[in-house]
């Protein structure tokens, strides 16, 4: 177009004696053409039918040349024919290189690009091409690394360790083979799987004399897909009541998706010996599955390989990527100290900017409400102010809530104690208020249900339902209860997690100690330290079944999984232990792989020490790879902490996450803990050391918006 446009004489080539920049000969260009053709120009979402291509020479002498001078139409209408009749064969192959048909855009100039970008920014820089046109280097291009393979049927596989993890793995293969099981471990397998039989979780059936164990919420999917198999240990399936019965086809092609998500590179004969189909059958569940884009074919040492689009992707990055070897794995004691840097606890941040780094670091994870201002915020932030917690929340950017969670102490049908120790114990989360309802998504199921409530929290209830968000003072007058009363069922409400306030000051009245409060006085003190229950806001509902109709179950899980990479940077199955709102293991390993698939995170082995897979962002791989001089320092967190991970990461025994309890690191070694009035030393320390970590265990933290100078008192 800017040729034909330059040579008619309707874009100058020359300006005051001068050769016009290209720049500017394109800009006249394009809006040359806005006025002739402005369908080439319009965006095709806005454009309704078909393409009017107007009358104009110059439009009719630019589509004469891009079709029969830079392209052949004519030759290409006549292969087509050829492709329609089945004359012309087209076989389909994943390269691990660029085709040298693609080296015209990879090295094309800036301005040969439709958008303004940098050329430093564009996503084709990031692609190496090599000499394909050697014969020999595109034959070795196409290959696939043995090493790679190996090393990714490894991970792919699952690791039988515990009931639960066997469990999922039977869950995420769809079945497994008798012969499958490792024979130097079938011992211990053959105990947890007598474990899971008893408990009516697993059973065995035998199809032709061969035994293939299957879970129970599997167990009618397979009886679907193979209606004459023999159960050899009687069990109920648990099945989804709202679900369609699918027909033999449909669940043997979803029992083979569940097979190629966990098999690196198959083949066509394991698939048939292991499904016990003829080829044909198989040849049309695989042409299902390709056509979804699921699987790849893959030809190697004359046969025909399938694998998952995913993990055949990872094979490529294992075989030709060199970035991958950049990051050696550490051991549990250098993951701790990229846990501690990567979360701010070394080097301690200021400012409100820190802050909602840190909250969103945290987000959905349930802490004792007692510890957020007292032991978890204060450690990664230095000089945290408690008014700046109350600003976010009352700017509606985060809000407090409690989310029942799995592992929750507070069971169903149980009464909860209303006092404020209670409440101080409770786990509470601090998230942003816009992805409150994804969390309450997640949980819904596992929300407590018929809580018996005392008289005057079922009051305070009935009038915020009928009210809407309401003051305290309101509630006072609407309930005709008490001050102390109300606060009572508000803090019992609280710790069922059917109320929250629009201000972290309400949560942290509740939890404060009646002498602490304003108004208390006595000869030894004039006026309490601490905010008033007055200064919380307003008061509302949380409707526990409330969900994100807007978000399908697919962009809940990526967020969490997102949550988790922010908050620990590298996420396995190992250092999850400790959540208990998150999802299974088996549903996130779907969600990190998708993301590792559009090149956001990296998978690798980064962590030595623990099986399965492993996800990391790319800016944790290159901070964990660093060397980081042993420093001295002594970190010191609550056992609370999300960073609580000793005896899961770090060798040793579990310490229970109690709000008493604190702990102390040095050099990402635990070497002390206090807990209560024991202390507790891990390793050689001095006389002097010892006391000085002591010291600081027992230090007393508390945020500064509660340091208010006392009238009356030299300071």
């Amino acid at each position: 177009w800017r040729w034909n446009a330059t040579i008619a004489l309707a874009i100058k080539r020359f300006h005051n004696g001068a050769k016009t920049p290209p720049v500017f000969q394109r800009s006249d260009a394009e809006d040359l053409m806005a006025l002739i053709f402005p369908d080439q120009l319009a965006c095709q979402e806005n454009l309704a039918g078909d393409r009017e291509v107007p009358d104009h020479p110059l439009v009719q002498q630019t589509v004469d040349d891009c079709l029969h001078d830079i392209m052949d139409i004519d030759t290409l209408e006549q292969i087509l024919a050829q492709v329609q009749a089945d004359r012309i064969e087209i076989l389909c192959r994943d390269l691990a290189a660029p085709s040298p048909l693609a080296g015209e855009i990879l090295n094309a100039r800036p301005y040969a690009f439709l958008d303004d970008a940098p050329a430093e920014e564009r996503r084709t820089r990031g692609i190496s091409t090599r000499d394909s046109l050697d014969p020999l280097e595109a034959a070795r291009s196409g290959q696939l690394d043995p090493a790679a393979i190996e090393h990714v049927r490894q991970q792919a596989w699952p690791e039988f360790n515990t009931e639960d993890e066997l469990h999922d793995a039977l869950y995420q293969l769809g079945f497994v083979l008798d012969a499958e099981f490792d024979a130097d471990q079938r011992s211990r397998i053959q105990r947890l799987l007598d474990d899971l039989i008893g408990q009516r979780r697993v059973t065995a059936l035998r199809l032709d004399d061969v035994d293939y164990w299957v879970c129970a919420e599997r167990l009618q999917q397979f009886l679907y897909a193979w209606p004459q198999a023999e159960m050899l240990h009687p069990i109920d399936a648990i099945e989804d009541p709202d679900a369609a019965r699918p027909d033999p086809e449909q669940a043997r092609r979803e029992l083979l998706r569940s097979r190629l998500s966990a098999l690196a590179l198959v083949s066509e004969q394991r698939l048939a010996a292991d499904m016990q189909v003829t080829d044909a059958s198989l040849h049309g569940l695989l042409a299902a599955l390709e056509q979804e884009g699921f699987v790849m074919r893959v030809p190697r040492e004359g046969q025909v390989f399938w694998c998952e689009r995913g993990l055949l992707a990872r094979i490529h990055r294992y075989g030709m990527s060199a970035r991958r070897q950049q990051v050696k794995p550490v051991d549990a004691t250098r993951y701790m100290q990229f846990l501690f840097e990567w979360q701010g606890l070394g080097d301690r941040r200021r400012g409100q900017a820190a802050l909602i780094a840190a909250l969103e670091s945290l987000e959905g994870f349930p802490c004792p409400a007692g510890t957020w201002e007292t032991d978890i915020l204060p450690s990664r932030l230095d000089g945290f102010f408690g008014h700046d917690l109350d600003a976010l929340c009352t700017s509606g950017q985060f809000m407090w809530l409690r989310i029942p969670g799995k592992k929750s102490r507070h069971a169903a049908d149980s009464t909860i104690n209303s006092k404020s120790g209670m409440l101080k114990n409770t786990p509470v989360c601090l998230l942003p208020r816009s992805h409150a309802a994804c969390w309450q998504s997640l949980a819904a199921n596992q929300q407590a249900t018929g809580l018996q409530l005392s008289a005057n929290a079922t009051r305070i209830l009935e009038c915020l339902k009928q009210s809407g968000a309401s003051f305290f003072l309101d509630l006072v007058q609407a309930s005709g209860l008490l001050r102390t009363q109300t606060e009572e069922a508000l803090a019992e409400l609280a710790a069922c997690g059917l109320v929250t306030s629009d201000n972290f000051a309400g949560l942290r009245a509740l939890i404060t100690p009646v002498s602490q409060r304003p108004g208390y006085s006595n000869r030894r003190r004039h006026r309490a330290r601490g905010p008033g229950i007055d200064a919380a806001g307003r008061w509302s509902t949380i409707d526990t079944g409330a969900a994100d109709r807007s978000q399908t179950d697919s962009d809940i899980l990526e967020h969490i999984a997102r949550v988790l990479l922010r908050r620990y940077g590298v996420v396995f199955y190992q250092v999850l232990a400790r959540e208990t709102l998150v999802p299974p293991w088996r549903d996130l390993l779907y969600m990190f792989r998708r993301l590792e698939a559009r090149g956001e995170i990296r998978g690798d082995r980064f962590v030595a020490g623990f099986s399965g897979e492993q996800f990391a962002l790319p800016e944790a791989a290159g901070l964990l790879g660093k060397t980081i001089q042993a420093r001295d320092e002594i970190i010191t967190l609550s056992a609370c902490d999300p960073l609580n991970l000793a005896g899961i990461i770090t060798p040793g025994e579990r310490i229970a996450a109690l709000s008493r309890t604190r702990l102390a690191y040095r050099n990402g070694c635990l070497i002390a803990r206090q807990s209560r009035d024991q202390f507790d030393v891990f390793g050689q320390l001095s006389d002097r050391e010892a006391w000085q970590v002591r010291n600081e265990l027992t230090r007393k933290k508390r945020p500064l918006s509660y340091l208010n100078p006392v009238p009356g008192r030299q300071h």
